[in-house]
């Protein structure tokens, strides 16, 4: 059941215009999250466990916490009343995808259609299916290529569904994410790995370019299209070019400038990754996305150009030094949350 303390409901009453904020530890709703606040906008969040997320990210003010769990309907409605705006930031370990996303996305319907909120969705390429000679726009169609790319057609068809039934929904895709509140596998052994002086650890083809997302770029321009609602599709979806790097391994050369430390890269094979996969959930789930490290899946944005000419992304090295730096702060890897520690 939902746990909500006195000064959390004096809050709740108080506030308009809150925003909920679904999957707040995460890369894209932290970070989302972080923006609302820098703006001055109140932010609900519901979370299983509310002192993992103050000790991660403070509290600042106009945050409010709600304990609850998205997978129970009853704590997801609850969170959700008043609140005309929904961030559906929710992920899961891979292993865990089947069956944790379907539930949190058909609860997030339920929760929005009860107070005609708009839904903010993180895309990803996963749906769009193998690399092509050219980009894939906002208008290309889905043609995934595994049981993950799958269950991402299925949640954005789920999501389109409903902005046919009259709701409303912003699909904000992008490519690989990095940034302060950006953490899994593949980022830590680069950035993390980096920032302690180590070698970074990589997987597959390092002489592709490819398209990186700093997560507070992605936010940023996120809010932006909010604010704009008016103007949007009732299922719009954007596309977020981020950077493209000319390959991955002059970007891992970036990340070991910025950081001060020996430009090492380490090469994961795949065939140990198979032997692991034998004993492993997780690792088998990456084995299936194998396709995304041996080529370039990359997007273009003509709507999010046409919506946001002015939009203007960090320069990657600030981008990296501050990425580096979240991982330099000891038992606080991550501060995105609190306003006071964003940069312009």
């Amino acid at each position: 059941m939902t746990k909500m303390n006195t000064a959390d409901a004096e809050n709740r009453n108080s506030r308009e215009e809150t925003v909920l904020v679904l999957g707040a530890t995460g890369s894209f709703a932290g970070a989302v999250a972080a923006e609302l606040l820098n703006r001055g906008q109140p932010v609900r969040v519901l979370v299983r466990n509310r002192e993992k997320l103050i000790n991660r990210f403070g509290q600042p003010r106009g945050l409010e916490i709600i304990e609850g769990d998205v997978q129970n309907l009853e704590d997801l409605v609850a969170a959700a009343a008043g609140c005309k705006t929904i961030v559906h930031g929710v992920n899961y370990l891979y292993h865990q995808w089947f069956p944790h996303m379907e539930t949190a996305t058909r609860n997030i319907l339920t929760a929005a259609r009860s107070n005609n909120a708009l839904i903010v969705f993180p895309g990803n390429v996963y749906s769009l299916g193998q690399a092509t000679p050219q980009p894939y726009t906002e208008t290309a169609p889905h043609n995934p290529v595994s049981r993950k790319g799958e269950l991402r057609q299925w949640m954005e068809e789920e999501l389109a569904a409903f902005a046919r039934d009259g709701g409303r929904v912003l699909n904000m895709r992008a490519g690989d994410y990095f940034g302060p509140t950006a953490r899994n596998g593949y980022l830590d052994p680069l950035f993390g790995g980096a920032a302690k002086g180590k070698a970074m650890l990589a997987l597959g083809n390092l002489s592709l370019s490819h398209q990186w997302a700093y997560v507070p770029d992605l936010a940023r321009a996120t809010v932006d299209l909010m604010s704009k609602s008016d103007e949007l599709n009732p299922y719009e979806v954007v596309h977020f070019e981020g950077t493209t790097t000319k390959s991955q391994r002059e970007f891992m050369s970036d990340i070991a400038r910025v950081a001060g430390c020996r430009d090492k890269v380490n090469r994961l094979p795949w065939t140990l990754l198979r032997l692991v996969a034998l004993f492993s959930p997780l690792i088998r789930e990456v084995m299936e996305m194998k396709y995304l490290y041996e080529s370039t899946v990359l997007i273009k944005g003509p709507r999010f150009h046409a919506l946001l000419p002015d939009f203007i992304v960090t320069p990657t090295d600030q981008a990296i030094a501050e990425t580096i730096k979240s991982y330099r702060v000891e038992n606080s890897p991550v501060t995105a949350l609190n306003p006071a520690n964003q940069t312009g």
